[in-house]
């Protein structure tokens, strides 16, 4: 998302993973639902774009480790050394 901050991108993701776990998917039984889980990252002066993706894909890859059907984002630069995903706040989560 070019020109997009990191708090909008966030946003973005979860907007678009609440959009995806509300579509009704006509093979599930009513009970069932598809889920899906975010990494975002920004990216920052300095790094490349594949510093960006791995970061991203460390925050996905946390999002699915913190029970999946969340965001996570990446905060810190791996050009400056250092990395870190954002665990500290809420859980963004259609679970509950």
């Amino acid at each position: 998302l070019p020109g997009t901050n990191l708090a909008a991108a966030r946003l973005f993701a979860e907007g678009t993973r609440s959009a995806f776990g509300a579509l009704p998917i006509d093979c599930l039984p009513v009970d069932h639902r598809c889920t899906a889980s975010f990494g975002v990252a920004e990216l920052h002066p300095a790094e490349g774009f594949s510093d960006l993706l791995r970061r991203a894909d460390e925050a996905l890859y946390q999002a699915k480790g913190s029970g999946r059907d969340c965001v996570r984002i990446s905060i810190g630069s791996i050009a400056a050394g250092q990395t870190a995903v954002d665990n500290a706040g809420p859980k963004i989560s259609g679970r509950g």
